[in-house]
Order: structure tokens, then sequence, then C-alpha cells
């Protein structure tokens, strides 16, 4: 299987750096400007299936990139935003000064959520089981996985085994940033590239 792998467009959260996890805002006008760059951007890649989150941010996006070629859609909640309990709908800054986001960024193998929500190794589980089942599935196909910052960085360490340290180092996952990967039968998924964003006019986050 043949799997491009994108984030949502900027969405008002984004602009004001509000942690968003399983939350939601809409786009802003440069994530929609985005989308729609991505989307010409692959308007002659062979694309047989979208899979989106529950989230209207990555829904939205995956119609703008879709315009109108008609692909199919589904959605797998699998790939949503790792859950960041009580921190959703909070300050970045606030809660990065307050000290409290410090294993968070720094440690992700040794980050217990005791604020509610997911560990990045909960996280890491429901990723691997989806790409299974997309590969079980569609072991022939080209997908397009529309999802979240922590999501695209999560499947990019699975398939380096980057150490967990090192897991917001790479390139940075803009809103319509392209990752490819080529998934064998069992899941196992190959980066080929990771986080392409010269089809975007603004990069954003």
């Amino acid at each position: 299987m043949r799997l491009y792998v994108t984030r949502h467009g900027q969405t008002t959260n984004n602009l004001y750096r509000i942690m968003q996890g399983q939350c939601d805002s809409p786009l802003t006008d440069i994530g929609i400007l985005s989308a729609k760059e991505l989307g010409q951007h692959l308007k002659h890649t062979p694309i047989d299936l979208i899979v989106h989150t529950p989230l209207k941010r990555t829904h939205d996006t995956a119609k703008l990139i879709a315009g109108d070629r008609p692909i199919p859609m589904v959605v797998d909640a699998r790939f949503i935003e790792m859950n960041l309990g009580t921190w959703e709908e909070q300050s970045v800054d606030m809660l990065k000064d307050s000290g409290v986001m410090d294993v968070y960024l720094k440690d992700p193998e040794h980050f217990v959520p005791d604020h509610g929500g997911e560990s990045y190794f909960d996280l890491e589980k429901r990723l691997v089981e989806g790409l299974k089942d997309l590969a079980q599935r569609y072991p022939n196909a080209t997908v397009l996985i529309i999802c979240h910052a922590i999501v695209k960085r999560a499947l990019i360490r699975y398939a380096t085994q980057r150490p967990w340290t090192d897991f917001r180092n790479g390139k940075w996952p803009y809103g319509c940033s392209l990752t490819t990967f080529d998934v064998d039968a069992v899941g196992k998924p190959t980066l080929i590239a990771e986080c392409e964003s010269d089809h975007l006019s603004n990069l954003t986050k």
C-alpha cells in the first residue's frame, strides 16, 4: 500500500496557540488555502481512498483536497489526535510557563498523563492497529490519511524507530505538508518522504 499522510490545515486554535487534542475548531483562511494547494499538488496522483478522523477539521481538509474528484472517504477514529485530557482548550504558553509540559515535550517515553488523556504508547498502539487494518483491507491501494500533528510524528517515529527523545525532531509537520510511506502486507511502514511542503505558499501551524 502506498500511504500519504497529511495534517489538517491551520485552525483557529492553532492560530491562537490553544491545545487542541480531540476538541475541535474551524479551519482558518490559511488552512483552507493550504488544503486547496495540497489538492492541486495531488491532482494527478491516483488516490483510491481518503481516511479522515471524526473531527471536522480533518473532514473539511479532506473535502478541500479532493475537490471535485469522486474519491471515496471513510472515518477512522484510530487516527484521531492524542487525547490531551484537561489540557485541551488551554493556552499552550500558559502550560509551558507552568512547567507541566516538560516531560510531555522532552521525554515522551516517560510521559505519564496524570491530567487524563493518553500516553504516547497508547497513541502508537491504536495507530499500529489502524495501519495493519488498512494494509489488510487495501493492500494494493493508494490511501491518503488526513490526521493531526502528534499522530503524524508518531507514525514517522514508528516507521523509522527513532529514539523517543527524537520524537519532535525532524521536519515540522506543517498543516497540509505531505509524508509518504510504503506499507507492507502486515502493516509495517517504510518512510519515503517526510513532511514535504514545497507545494505550500504559507508555512503555518
